[in-house]
């Protein structure tokens, strides 16, 4: 991580480094508990990054991302102890949040812990992800990391952002749909599209995607029914006419 920051600077690409500090707050924290670490000093340095990290993603209003650093930030805090207060205070952090000092919930803060584990999990292979040129593989592990998540749900309501976290699980799943597509896989990319709308079923983007899947495979009904949802979304879509023509073509019969 301290390597990754000499790349991902708050000025080039604040949330990359926000991400990056996260987690290395996390680690910090493990760190503290080694045997011979200056366990104050490790736990200062915890949370100066995750405050650091928490603050970026509120600036950005990275909803998704707010909900794990405060998290973070919650566990380091717990980890503390009595010393919470005199750490923050060495840390130059000014009055905690409020949210930082409420009790938690017993039921929540049981469920915390996996949860945690879990999303740190997603985050970090979302982050390392290439989206530009998405590879089949890459896209299905953050995809089934992402439903692994959501089966938390119950019992885990306030722990998390969950329509953030089905927003992003959609367009990882959109991603999943383009690397089927470069692969040559229309059935797996039509399939990992309609995921994607399921999650979210409001984005025009997706709508478009299905359609044009569709009329690849020939499914030139569904295809119809498909373009008319996304043009009912977004009508002007410049990809719209497009897909139409591509559809009017088909329908003909045409080569």
């Amino acid at each position: 991580y301290d390597d990754a920051l000499q790349y991902r600077r708050p000025e080039v690409a604040p949330l990359d480094y926000a991400m990056t500090q996260n987690n290395r707050a996390t680690l910090l924290s493990e760190i503290a508990t080694l045997p011979g670490e200056d366990r104050r000093a490790r736990l200062t340095q915890a949370l100066r990054c995750a405050a650091e990290a928490v603050a970026l993603f509120q600036q950005f209003q990275q909803a998704q991302y707010l909900e794990v650093g405060k998290r973070v930030l919650q566990s380091i805090r717990r980890a503390c102890g009595d010393d919470f207060a005199a750490l923050w205070a060495a840390a130059g952090l000014g009055e905690p949040p409020d949210w930082l000092l409420e009790t938690e919930d017993t039921d929540s803060s049981s469920a915390m812990p996996a949860l945690a584990e879990r999303v740190q999990a997603y985050m970090a292979r979302w982050q390392a992800a290439d989206a530009e040129n998405p590879q089949v593989a890459e896209w299905q592990a953050i995809t089934a990391l992402g439903e692994r998540l959501l089966v938390m749900q119950a019992g885990a309501e306030n722990l998390l952002n969950w329509d953030a976290l089905r927003e992003q699980l959609a367009s990882g799943y959109n991603t999943l749909g383009n690397a089927h597509d470069r692969a040559g896989d229309k059935a797996a990319s039509l399939a990992a599209f309609e995921r994607a709308i399921a999650l979210q079923p409001d984005f025009a983007m997706f709508h478009r995607n299905r359609a044009g899947t569709l009329i690849d495979l020939g499914r030139l009904d569904a295809a119809r029914a498909a373009l008319a949802q996304a043009r009912a979304l977004q009508p002007d879509a410049p990809r719209l006419a497009q897909l139409q023509a591509a559809l009017a073509k088909a329908l003909e019969g045409g080569s």
